[in-house]
């Protein structure tokens, strides 16, 4: 070390020392999800004094509102199991999904390190995996290395007692009492009933309380109702965070670094126009997902990625109110169209739909799907519910009904030709459980594959009247367009792509570097598993071996 670096270094230090700071730790996780919390248990193994710190008034984040799976090749429950797989099939599926725009090098990583952080979580953290029976990957047969099943895990039930206070202060939506599995083959109301009495939690919100269950038992700091407001950095190093807790502003000095998992930006406005092409906010996410790890990162100069080719991950859902609710797009007797009265996609798979609702109508420049509508008929009325609505319950003014599919049309601005039009065609092939124009009924991730079903369950004609309709909107679920740019080991970059030393990122914070513009279901989770545990070893200084920790 030269004599100026010797006096810069001192320098550094020294005012690194003189701030006034309200505690130490070595490692800072921001976000109470699943990257975050990931990001904490690897760094408590690795010998590091952790805190993580959360936004809102309960832990979980975004991860614990969703189905909880993770996707994953060459695991090793698929070899208990016999199920035949491999890195090499992994990653050529993952290459295909991308669409030319993956990376080469964080695709490797998801899929080298995958099984390895998964093996770690149940062996450290005593997360009980199981493998989602029956579940293909979403382009089964279609895409090269895809697999009939074994890669989407999720975890078995995990009782809240096991949580003890935690318990009230994590996240469990209604419906996570059930593993997806049991739920895709039938799982009847009285076990959802008898899972709710006793607090088991399955799906992501289980997920989630494995890994605050494991920090409770570490000993590890967790601060629910802490907002991380600023970055500090000093001499190109983050040192630190300024957090807002109990209406005190302090700072808080991370020696070893900073991980950022906030997710997405579900709910800044300005955020949803500049980077999803949507005018407003709606998102199925809690409201603080604000694209904090944006904002900070970005005033340090981090580069921010928005691919233009990727579109928006959403979810289809009708406003009842102030809630947003979800109608079973995916079953016999209901059709999305678009002010045309148009079909546009296959209406229970989300890439389709996610794709064709991005699409821009360029003879009148606007999006080309929306406005759009759910229509369905008398027979999914008395079958199904619609959102909360059960068959049977009086109608809100939001479900326009009428006699005739025209006379629908007329009352909701649809061109009424358009849909009747599109109904003679959909009918014509649905009463025989086909959709030659987009697929629908013939992918295999959309249902069971069994004699009882063959795809059958997800189409059916609109034929019974009365007719009904309802516009929907484009919900976010968290996994936003742009993200941080990192390298292969969470390393935030900025526009030069020099490292942001002592800065980390995982989880929806992070630019899809690894997948490209498809999507797999589970994708996410897994990303911040990877990502969050690569980090935290590079901060703590060792190498994923030391833990146990092996590429496959």
């Amino acid at each position: 070390m030269s004599v100026f670096e010797e006096i810069s270094r001192c320098y550094y230090e020294e005012e690194v020392r003189m701030m006034l700071w309200s505690e130490e730790v070595d490692f800072v996780s921001v976000g109470g999800g699943i990257g975050g919390l990931t990001a904490a248990l690897v760094a408590h193994e690795a010998g590091l004094n952790v805190v993580v710190l959360e936004k809102s008034a309960k832990l979980g984040g975004v991860a614990s509102l969703s189905l909880g799976q993770v996707w994953v090749p060459a695991n090793s429950l698929e070899a208990e199991a016999g199920i035949r797989d491999s890195a090499e099939e992994g990653l050529a599926y993952m290459t295909w999904v991308g669409g030319g725009f993956a990376e080469s090098a964080h695709t490797d990583a998801f899929v080298r390190w995958g099984s390895a952080i998964i093996d770690f979580l149940g062996k450290h953290a005593h997360v009980a995996w199981r493998i989602w029976r029956g579940q293909p990957d979403y382009y089964f047969p279609v895409g090269p290395g895809s697999v009939t099943e074994g890669r989407c895990l999720e975890v078995e039930p995990l009782a809240g007692v096991n949580l003890g206070k935690w318990a009230e202060l994590t996240r469990i939506p209604p419906t996570a009492r059930v593993t997806n599995e049991e739920q895709a083959t039938g799982s009847s109301k009285t076990l959802l009933a008898e899972r709710a009495e006793k607090d088991f939690r399955a799906k992501g919100g289980g997920l989630a309380a494995y890994l605050i269950r494991n920090a409770v038992e570490r000993g590890i700091s967790l601060r629910p109702g802490c907002e991380v407001v600023e970055l500090v950095r000093v001499e190109r190093r983050v040192v630190g965070v300024v957090v807002k807790e109990d209406g005190i502003t302090k700072a808080i000095r991370a020696k070893r670094g900073v991980l950022l998992a906030t997710s997405g930006y579900d709910w800044s406005p300005q955020m949803v126009r500049n980077f999803d092409a949507r005018t407003e906010p709606a998102s199925l996410t809690m409201p603080e997902i604000t694209g904090d790890h944006l904002r900070m990162a970005g005033m340090l100069g981090a580069r921010v990625v928005s691919p233009g080719v990727r579109p928006q991950w959403i979810d289809p859902r009708f406003r009842l109110g102030s809630s947003l609710e979800r109608i079973n797009t995916s079953a016999p007797g209901v059709i999305m169209v678009n002010r045309k009265g148009a079909r546009f996609s296959d209406e229970s798979f989300g890439p389709s739909f996610t794709a064709a609702l991005a699409h821009v109508d360029v003879d009148r420049p606007s999006l080309a799907n929306q406005p759009f509508w759910a229509i369905f008929d008398d027979g999914f009325r008395k079958a199904r519910a619609v959102g909360s609505i059960n068959p049977g319950d009086p109608l809100p003014d939001e479900i326009v009904s009428a006699d005739t599919p025209e006379e629908l049309a007329e009352k909701l601005g649809i061109d009424p030709q358009g849909l009747v039009a599109e109904l003679e065609q959909f009918n014509l092939h649905a009463s025989e459980g086909a959709d030659p124009r987009f697929g629908r009924a013939t992918r295999p991730s959309t249902f069971y594959k069994s004699a009882a079903s063959q795809g059958a369950a997800t189409i059916g004609p609109l034929t019974k009247a009365p007719f009904y309709g309802v516009p929907l909107v484009t919900a976010s679920i968290g996994i936003p367009v742009a993200g941080l740019a990192a390298d292969t080991i969470g390393r935030v970059l900025d526009w030069e792509n020099h490292v942001i030393e002592g800065l980390y990122v995982a989880g929806n914070s992070m630019a899809m570097h690894d997948t490209g513009i498809g999507y797999q279901s589970g994708y996410a989770n897994t990303r911040a598993l990877v990502f969050a545990m690569l980090g935290a070893c590079h901060a703590a200084g060792v190498d994923p071996s030391a833990l146990g920790l092996s590429r496959i």
